[in-house]
């Protein structure tokens, strides 16, 4: 099964007032999403999250894995 992975809107906790980031992973045929992942609230800013999920792209397209989603990465 082919997929993508893209970068979703960073979500704010309430309870800490940090920012995860989001991964939204579709199927490419036929396209649908397949699953959201969101990491720890561990971002102090919504733009400190998206560049964090940037990064963790790359981890994955280099490693096939996600980095620890419990910590900034």
């Amino acid at each position: 099964m082919l997929t993508i992975t893209e970068i979703g809107e960073p979500i704010l906790c309430r309870h800490t007032a940090r920012w995860s980031a989001v991964f939204n992973v579709y199927r490419i045929e036929p396209h649908y999403l397949i699953s959201s992942i969101e990491s720890a609230p561990v971002f102090a800013t919504a733009d400190e999250a998206l560049a964090g999920a940037d990064r963790a792209l790359d981890v994955l397209a280099a490693t096939d894995k996600f980095p620890n989603m419990c910590e900034a990465f």
